[in-house]
């Protein structure tokens, strides 16, 4: 049961934490009782020490650290850069609700990221790409997708986010003859 909370911590994640709250009773109890069969006090208190010790540094990230991503920063910039008809693609795709909250403009369409997108024509001058920075997750792989059919234009950067603005490509005439 510790040896995949320590592969958590030290590569990509197998386990996250929210699916794992389950197991955190079982994981106390069989805690308990391997303290309780120490025999010497002083083993005891070396111990509860060490759980204590190895508890901070997750204590400071959650109370002290903000994951607190910046949508509204991030939506303003985009509504106010943005044309009317733009697009505005979330990925990973749940990042679409915070997304849609910020969003004031009418006339910009909001959709989830997908394979099936890049299949697609895009309504407005920009497609606009947000990526939510999560742990284990390369928003470089989604920006490489979208650079095989879009023109890159810019890309801004806010707590949590990477906003990227992408147009469509320019198909420039084969020939003399096309002009």
């Amino acid at each position: 049961m510790f040896v995949p909370f320590v592969i958590s911590n030290v590569s990509s994640p197998i386990l996250i934490y929210r699916y794992t709250i389950a197991a955190a009773p079982a994981f106390y109890i069989l805690t308990a009782r391997g303290i309780d069969g120490l025999r010497a006090n002083v083993a005891i208190v070396l111990v509860v020490a060490l759980i204590a010790g190895l508890s901070f540094p997750g204590l400071k990230r959650y109370y002290v650290e903000t994951e607190k991503y910046d949508w509204r920063e991030a939506m303003k910039y985009i509504q106010e850069e943005a044309g009317s008809g733009d697009l505005v693609l979330t990925y990973p795709s749940f990042e679409v609700e915070p997304a849609a909250y910020y969003l004031r403009r009418a006339d910009l369409r909001l959709e989830k990221f997908s394979q099936g997108f890049l299949s697609g024509r895009a309504a407005g001058d920009n497609v606009w790409l947000v990526v939510s920075r999560h742990r284990g997750l390369e928003k470089n792989i989604v920006k490489i997708k979208m650079a095989s059919r879009f023109d890159y234009v810019s890309e801004k950067e806010y707590m949590g986010l990477h906003v990227y603005r992408f147009r469509e490509k320019t198909e420039w005439p084969e020939t003399k003859e096309d002009f």
